[in-house]
């Protein structure tokens, strides 16, 4: 009876190869679960922190719009000069002057609102109306805010950073605005905001005119 030659070259994989092959396979099914799993957990912490941090965004863009919307002459509606008072926890300033919506008087800040400490912003008009003043909450759980202010004082020989600022003929150049939160995780860029070059100290500006009009 003749035998049947067998070829080792065509036999299968042996069962080493086989358990070989399956726990390379297993690692690489880890590497790439763990790859997944990692690329959505910095998408979600980048939603996360776009979610704390997107109002903030919102709220620099429209006190730079406030800021630079302050008018450049003395006003003739309030005793405050250029109607600018500069203090380390809070600013108040003249803007929005139009011939539509009038001037407002803007106070921003830190007002105790139950047990939180919010930012907010106090307005009232400016001039004979009966209109009443408005509180709008900006930043909601403020643990502090600074203000800082670029210019020269009368004593002044060059510009440089003061506290506050008391001058009732000139606006400061610049505004500085800086807030620390409950939590943490929230960062707020330091805002510093433009104002408007002071004008002639001649003029005069009133709630319903925004031109230059001599004392």
């Amino acid at each position: 009876m003749p035998r049947v030659a067998h070829c080792s070259g065509d036999a299968g994989f042996t069962l080493l190869e086989l358990l070989v092959g399956l726990v390379l396979l297993g690692l690489l099914a880890s590497v790439l679960a763990g790859s997944l799993t990692f690329g959505r957990r910095a998408w979600e912490a980048g939603e996360d922190a776009f979610a704390r941090n997107g109002d903030l965004r919102l709220v620099q863009g429209f006190l730079r719009e406030r800021f630079a919307a302050a008018p450049r002459f003395t006003t003739a509606d309030t005793d405050a000069g250029v109607g600018f008072d500069g203090r380390a926890e809070s600013v108040t300033f003249l803007t929005g002057v139009s011939t539509t919506v009038g001037s407002r008087m803007l106070t921003v800040g830190i007002a105790n609102i139950g047990s939180a400490r919010d930012l907010v912003m106090m307005q009232a008009p400016v001039g004979p109306t009966a209109e009443s003043g408005t509180q709008r909450v900006l930043l909601k759980g403020v643990q502090d805010v600074r203000f800082a202010y670029f210019g020269a004082l009368p004593q002044d020989e060059d510009a440089r950073w003061h506290p506050t600022w008391k001058d009732g003929g000139r606006l400061p150049l610049l505004v500085r605005m800086r807030i620390a939160f409950d939590d943490q995780r929230r960062h707020w860029p330091d805002l510093v905001a433009a104002l408007p070059v002071t004008g002639d100290p001649a003029c005069l500006v009133d709630a319903s005119a925004p031109q230059c009009r001599r004392r």
